[in-house]
């Protein structure tokens, strides 16, 4: 095992500002090692393949370079396997996949006309689309071929360069297998400690916010913006806990000296006294004015320490806010059975100081029984992560969804699916586009496959194209200052290339229109080396981009559309059966005895945790469209009060305190639970009625919060 452990905080090592900065918002540095590998691959393959076409003599060094970099940059996000020999087995794909593509486009130059050139295009993108069925980097390799076909007909090399082109491919593949067995090797523990470190930053962020909230004479609208703040920096504070399970349950990953139910008990506390912090400072914030003096200046001061790192001087401060209890160490914080004295303000207080040693308290190793020391290696986890580190979205939910549509489409799955969209759409934008420009008609081509590469429902479609529009626009107005900056100097070409690759990717997790802008300058750069870049270039670039926005968007809400609003409620009935049956799981625990593991429910609670995030993901779309926004906010916000207050009842029924008439109580919240499973629609009528029994504020979903929030508290 380790001899050193990650603590939940540590007074004696306290970060700057701007890392603390950086590791909350890439947490597990998912977001840096894949704008890193990216960039590093494309800027050592292209310097590789430069060497390689001038020893070899050939005359085809840029379409090397392009395809070499490009195959690169591309399938380091795939190499981001666990061991070498699912690495190595992506790797052997990559020229057989690309020599493929490149054979069949110096085949079409050679033989065929530009018709069948552009005819090509439909069935190159239906098999580069379907092979993504087979596995998730297939997703890359499918990216490869389309792409190879697309830059031999750009560039159109003779048909006697192909073994060197294909020989390009085989280096630029071996050079990427070598840098990811060098520079980026599977290290779970280290990423572990990374996605750790995120956590502990996003507290400290949280508790800057809330000193700025509570700050006295902030004017009210700052007052709304760092409360909405507030609650965002919350809401990724929950779903970086998730990272941190997901990389503590890898194999091999041994991460603490402690058992690893013992670490997952103190994070779940640590949380649930995140819960109650953020809850209480929201209060508090609102009853500024009732507020007593004394008391505000001392939450501002302890924020400020727990901000800064100085969690002794933050202990002390919270023991000053409880020393008008009764008796404070009987002070049942955790389940928040605080006797309210006169001044809800004080309560709120209270129940504040509380949570802060609460989550003090987590950060106390646990002494380990003998049973409890097992390795991490054998902890099976309920949440996967994807091949770079980071937490899967929508598209596992959008696979299992019926298509709207006739005939067999629901019987076809989603990759299928989505390659039977994007070759019809690449069947209309074909023509379309060949007519707009005859000679830049392939931008169409590719703003149609790109935007079908990734999204699972019409609605993440519509707002993929709508970012490629936004970010090719931006791309084009900086290209202009650009070019004129790195005219004729092609080293400061592969400058610029290389500094937009790593900013692009590593934004993109927060907008495609970052990517997007990226991409664009790059591509503008090379038509600057070919002495190509014109006024009339931009006005087609933007025109074509536009003209397969339009027809993907399109062609997904027509052909087997997958809507998005089908996938949100296939993700809010799994919820809602994930709560049903734990609700379930509990009262049986209670009845049989008075206390139980709770240990053994962090899978379950991390389960319904994951759930809220994936269906807040997959109602991201209806941002977009003011008409459902709302609802779907709403339905959201009381997810997460429920994931809320699940995390607070699991932990409290296993306490002495949850009696036999607990267990009854749990079952009927099960029953709630589960009668929400059901798809039951409800009318705006209804939504708007003043009966108490249709208003929105007695739906089943908000009647549950409310019985949640009463059993835990009464019971």
């Amino acid at each position: 095992m380790l001899k050193s452990r990650p603590e939940i905080h540590s007074p004696h090592r306290r970060r700057g500002s701007f890392r603390t900065w950086w590791e909350a918002k890439d947490p597990g540095l998912a977001q840096s090692r894949s704008a890193l590998a990216a960039t590093a691959s494309l800027g050592i393959v292209l310097g590789i393949e430069y060497l390689y076409a001038h020893l070899l003599g050939a005359g085809a060094a840029l379409p090397a370079m392009i395809l070499g970099g490009i195959g690169a940059m591309q399938i380091s996000a795939a190499l981001m396997q666990a061991r070498w020999q699912q690495r190595l087995r992506v790797v052997a794909w990559q020229p057989v996949i690309t020599g493929f593509g490149i054979t069949v486009a110096l085949l079409a130059v050679e033989f065929a006309g530009e018709l069948t050139i552009l005819a090509l295009f439909v069935p190159v993108t239906f098999i580069a689309v379907f092979i993504r069925r087979f596995a998730p980097h297939f997703m890359i390799l499918g990216l490869l071929l389309w792409v190879s076909y697309f830059i031999s007909v750009f560039f159109q090399p003779p048909l006697d360069h192909l073994p060197f082109l294909i020989g390009a491919e085989v280096l630029s593949a071996l050079t990427v297998f070598g840098i990811s067995l060098v520079i980026w090797g599977h290290r779970p523990s280290q990423s572990f400690r990374h996605a750790y470190n995120a956590w502990k930053s996003q507290a400290r962020l949280i508790f800057t916010t809330a000193a700025k909230l509570l700050r006295p004479g902030t004017s009210r609208p700052r007052q709304q913006r760092l409360a909405a703040r507030l609650i965002d920096q919350t809401i990724q504070l929950g779903d970086t806990l998730l990272l941190v399970e997901g990389w503590f349950s890898q194999q091999h990953s041994d991460t603490s000296r402690m058992g690893p139910d013992s670490d997952r008990d103190r994070l779940l506390r640590a949380q649930i006294a995140m819960d109650v912090i953020v809850d209480e400072l929201t209060n508090i914030s609102t009853q500024s004015e009732t507020q007593r003096p004394s008391d505000s200046a001392v939450i501002s001061h302890l924020l400020d320490r727990l901000a800064a790192g100085d969690f002794t001087k933050a202990e002390d401060l919270a023991r000053t806010l409880l020393a008008d209890c009764t008796n404070p160490e009987e002070l049942p914080l955790m389940t928040g059975e605080v006797q309210e004295k006169p001044g809800v303000d004080s309560f709120s207080t209270r129940r504040f100081a509380g949570a802060v040693l609460d989550l003090l308290a987590a950060e106390q190793p646990a002494r380990a029984s003998a049973s409890s020391e097992v390795q991490a290696s054998q902890v099976s986890s309920t949440i996967s992560l994807l091949p770079g580190g980071a937490l899967p979205g929508s598209a596992g939910a959008a696979g299992k969804i019926r298509p709207r549509g006739r005939w067999l489409a629901h019987r076809i799955s989603l990759p299928t699916r989505q390659a039977v969209q994007a070759t019809v759409a690449m069947a209309i934008a074909a023509p379309l586009s060949y007519l707009v420009s005859p000679d830049r008609y392939a931008w169409a081509l590719i703003a149609v496959f790109i935007i079908y590469l990734g999204p699972s429902t019409r609605g993440e479609l519509a707002v993929k194209a709508v970012h490629r529009v936004i970010g090719t626009i931006a791309g084009l107005i900086a290209a202009v200052p650009l070019s004129l900056l790195t005219a004729d100097q092609p080293l400061r070409v592969v400058l610029v290339a290389l500094i937009a690759c790593f900013i692009g990717h590593y934004l993109a997790s927060v907008s495609y229109s970052y990517l997007m802008f990226c991409i664009t300058i790059v591509v503008m750069q090379l038509y600057n080396v070919l002495g190509e870049f014109t006024p009339l270039l931009l006005g087609q670039r933007i025109a074509e981009t536009l003209l397969g926005a339009v027809i993907a968007v399109v062609v997904s809400a027509v052909v087997m559309p997958i809507r998005t609003r089908d996938t949100a409620a296939y993700l809010t009935r799994g919820f809602y059966d994930a709560l049903a049956e734990l609700l379930s799981d509990l009262a049986d625990r209670v009845k049989r005895t008075s206390g139980h593991d709770a240990a053994k429910l962090h899978g379950p609670v991390r389960v319904i945790d994951d759930l809220a995030r994936r269906r807040r993901i997959a109602g991201a779309p209806f941002a977009w469209n003011p008409r459902r926004h709302l609802r779907h906010q709403a339905t959201d916000t009381t997810m997460a009060e429920l994931t809320r207050q699940i995390r607070r009842t699991a932990t409290w029924a296993g306490t002495d305190g949850a009696g036999p008439e607990a267990a009854a109580e749990l079952r009927e919240l099960s029953a709630v639970a589960e009668s929400l499973a059901q798809p039951v629609p409800v009318t705006p009528a209804a939504a708007g009625s003043s009966d108490p029994d249709l208003s929105a504020g007695n739906l089943p979903h908000h009647r549950l919060a409310r019985l949640l929030h009463t059993a835990h508290h009464h019971s």
